[in-house]
């Protein structure tokens, strides 16, 4: 049993040199992978033959997915139908790549909500962001992040004043290629979306109002920063007392 064991981990490496989830994986994990060859190591130490040509892929494969930093990009990531909340960051992603947020419940935060920095293929959608205390934060942040979307998401602030840190409901920084669609975002203040130095930002059918008795927001929209190539276009833009969108000359936005 343990020699059959063993076979099957052997015939289940694919070419990358790595492991999947399943036996027949055309693609490598990291974390599958390690997994596997520690299993090797260990069956190693009790006398089981192991193949030198399956630890030499092995490691030729960890060695070119490891980061100049020496640390290895999480990848090929789900989190979806979940109750998040009373964490400093609900959902904090930092230099990831292929990951999906969807279908979950994300509320109270210390920071924020969902924090996304140095990251790219992220897909976030249909997830709800809220906050239910005064004492808590709401909102989320791209930070250096590219080739993003996010579609069908509800944010919303609860609170007369705002958050207490001064942040806007989504905020999006140095970040590339990120389009925002079918998504309601209320009463964020001083902005429902703020983007800073943002370059080919789409911001689509979506609905962005300030609903509070006593406004507080500035802008329902708002470009800061020199940018290019952003999209603002088919939205539904409430803003009492402030402005539907206010774009910076060199934030580089056409409305659509």
């Amino acid at each position: 049993m343990r020699t059959s064991a063993v076979q099957l981990i052997v015939n289940s490496q694919n070419k990358e040199g790595g492991w999947r989830y399943e036996p027949d994986g055309k693609e490598a994990d990291i974390s599958v992978t390690v997994c596997q060859i520690m299993a090797l190591r260990a069956a190693r130490n009790c006398g089981i033959a192991v193949p030198k040509p399956t630890v030499d892929q092995c490691v030729k494969y960890v060695l070119r997915s490891q980061k100049a930093d020496g640390g290895f990009r999480p990848n090929l990531i789900t989190i979806s139908g979940n109750i998040i909340g009373s964490q400093e960051n609900n959902v904090l992603l930092a230099d990831c790549h292929g990951v999906v947020v969807s279908g979950n419940c994300i509320y109270s935060a210390e920071s924020r909500n969902l924090l996304v920095e140095d990251s790219s293929l992220i897909t976030i959608g249909s997830n709800s962001f809220r906050r239910h205390t005064p004492a808590a934060h709401a909102g989320v942040r791209l930070v250096r992040t590219k080739d993003t979307t996010i579609q069908g998401c509800s944010f919303q602030d609860e609170e007369p004043k705002g958050q207490a840190s001064g942040a806007s409901l989504l905020e999006l920084e140095d970040c590339r290629r990120v389009q925002v669609t079918g998504c309601q975002v209320i009463d964020g203040a001083p902005c429902g979306i703020d983007v800073v130095r943002g370059q080919e930002i789409s911001i689509t059918s979506c609905t962005v109002a300030e609903t509070r008795e006593a406004p507080v927001a500035t802008a329902a929209i708002r470009f800061r920063g020199e940018g290019g190539e952003n999209l603002v276009a088919l939205n539904t833009l409430v803003c009492p007392g402030g402005q539907p969108l206010d774009a910076d000359d060199a934030s580089g936005v056409r409305q659509g």
